[in-house]
């Protein structure tokens, strides 16, 4: 491994000396090594894409390649990547090949892949891997699944012809490692065996739906509970057999949907075989393709929940008030008719009247006219719609402006009319003061940013411009900052001199930060000026970088009155 790095470093160093070429004769002679064994190494080279090879006449005359080296982009592959010549010669392999066969290159680069560990390692797979190589010669793809026998490992196999230099025939193979995948298939349907044997032995109703809410898949516990045998069910809509009354509020509720809020439970009515409603509670859960985010169908639990609804219903109407002040928080509660009149209050202290006093009031007797206006209307949409809703609401009290965060329901009786609204309201003043006083905040922000005689830039973590001020652009000469940032393509770095673009990205990469540094940059005519340019990074809640934040100063006339000064210093130190 040693001598072959070193080989390898004096052809690219002799390369290197010659940009416009020099021949395999000159590189034997300035090298020292065998003329057959540069060959070797030059065809390596070439196949990874270090070195380039032109014609002259008769001669080759070879050079550093400008390209990015294939062996660049398939040495940082996660796969497992091996090229072969028409001999079956190993002339190029991977990282993450060498670290399956455990050994170095020397052990495999320039050997018939026959005499090398690779034989061993697939051992029972390595006459099919052969075969598949050589047919790679004549142009055949192919791919499949080989084991690896010393090891519980499987991977899927890709053999595919390569174009290479001076029409070479170059076969790749590459190997990607699929144990996990494999794995999880046999975990997926070992789940699968359970989940049936779960559904069909289950009291509660298993079902499963298409996107269209046909059935998929229902357990026998349909037929226990509903009477219908399982081909009067499958195929069939799940609102089929739903009361007419329930169908349309399930159904608004299904179309909210989403990968973030795939779980909804309802209750509804449903037709038994023989006629009667009975009530049923089922939890549905969509389920999404992770790549797509489309809907592939819904998983349901259902359950017979008729005797738990009969008393249900039996204690709400008793019950339905004091349940809605035990649900509520510290916060403020009220109820009130569908007129707006109070019928309660958990707490009225911040009024200054009591309880009782409060009952039969209505928002004229408490607050301005604009005010109580805006609260009576909030009581008649929740009254007429039968919806609750939610809203922030600024209201004048004793001549100073608060604000609430109010949540709106209505309370129904059985047949659905609603007889009062509950609001539950959460005192959000000095939140709002402190998003006004942060909205100001950065308005003065934008004008000292806007207006300031330093330039300030924003950039993403590669460099490239997100914001400027007007002070930076018209540092480079432009006239305002967005025309600057449209007409950057490559970032901030584009003006930088080469050498200090090379120790800004160094310093960038190693500390995220960039301390006060001088560098030389470019004009938009063409002349060059010095600027003193700081920057910093800007990091998310992961620690992620975000973006870098930097200054950015013309300091040209400084650097000319410190070079004026070192001259002047220099005349007064030369001897007389």
């Amino acid at each position: 491994m040693v001598q072959h790095n070193i080989i390898i470093s004096q052809i690219k160093g002799i390369l290197k000396k010659n940009p416009n070429g020099i021949s395999i004769t000159e590189i034997v002679g300035a090298t020292g090594v065998h003329r057959n064994t540069v060959a070797r190494y030059l065809d390596i080279l070439l196949v990874s894409g270090q070195v380039e090879m032109r014609r002259f006449g008769m001669s080759k005359i070879y050079m550093l390649s400008q390209k990015v080296p294939l062996s660049a982009v398939l040495s940082i592959s996660s796969e497992l990547v091996i090229q072969l010549d028409s001999y079956l010669r190993i002339i190029f392999i991977n990282e993450p090949f060498l670290d399956l066969i455990g050994g170095d290159e020397k052990d495999v680069l320039g050997k018939n892949i026959e005499y090398t560990p690779l034989a061993g390692i697939f051992e029972h797979s390595f006459p099919l891997l052969r075969e598949k190589i050589r047919e790679g010669f004549d142009g055949k793809e192919w791919s499949g699944e080989i084991p690896l026998d010393t090891e519980d490992i499987i991977f899927f196999c890709r053999v595919a012809p390569t174009s290479g230099d001076e029409a070479r025939e170059i076969v790749s193979v590459i190997l990607e490692d699929i144990t996990s995948r494999k794995k999880a298939e046999q975990r997926r349907e070992e789940s699968e065996r359970q989940y049936r044997l779960l559904a069909e032995n289950s009291v509660d109703m298993i079902g499963r739906l298409n996107p269209d809410k046909t059935y998929l898949y229902a357990s026998p516990a349909y037929t226990t509970t509903l009477g219908y045998p399982q081909e009067e069910i499958l195929g069939k809509s799940f609102t089929r057999l739903i009361h007419c009354e329930d169908v349309q509020q399930i159904m608004s509720q299904v179309k909210n949907f989403t990968p973030r809020n795939p779980v909804l439970t309802f209750r509804a009515r449903v037709r038994h075989k023989d006629g009667h409603f009975i009530w049923l509670e089922s939890r549905i859960r969509a389920l999404f393709d992770e790549k797509t985010q489309e809907l592939r169908e819904y998983y349901a639990v259902t359950r017979d929940i008729t005797e738990s609804k009969r008393m249900e219903e039996a204690l709400l109407e008793s019950e339905k008030r004091v349940r809605l002040i035990l649900d509520s928080t510290d916060d403020l509660v009220m109820m009130q008719d569908p007129e707006g009149r109070y019928l309660y209050f958990n707490s009225s202290s911040q009024y200054g009247v009591s309880r009782e006093e409060m009952i039969g009031l209505t928002p004229y007797d408490l607050f301005d006219s604009v005010s109580a206006e805006l609260l009576t209307e909030r009581v008649k949409k929740v009254v007429n719609t039968g919806q609750s809703i939610r809203t922030d609401t600024p209201l004048v009290w004793k001549g100073q402006t608060l604000w609430f965060s109010d949540s709106l329901s209505p309370v129904k009786d059985k047949n659905g009319t609603v007889t009062a609204v509950v609001t539950i309201s959460q005192n959000i003043t000095e939140r709002k003061q402190a998003e006004m006083a942060l909205r100001k905040s950065e308005e003065e922000y934008r004008a000292i940013f806007d207006n300031a005689i330093v330039g300030f830039f924003r950039t993403t973590p590669e460099g490239i411009l997100l914001k400027v001020n007007r002070s930076f652009a018209r540092m480079y000469g432009y006239d305002n900052p967005d025309e600057i940032i449209s007409q950057t393509k490559a970032g901030i770095l584009q003006y930088a001199d080469p050498d200090d673009r090379k120790e800004i990205l160094r310093e960038l990469n190693e500390t995220g930060t960039l301390q006060p540094r001088e560098v030389r940059v470019r004009h938009r005519d063409g002349h060059v000026f010095w600027a003193l340019i700081a920057a910093r990074s800007v990091k998310g809640a992961e620690g992620t970088i975000l973006y870098f934040d930097g200054t950015h100063i013309d300091i040209t006339a400084q650097k000319k009155i410190e070079d004026r000064l070192r001259e002047r210093e220099d005349q007064t130190s030369d001897p007389v």
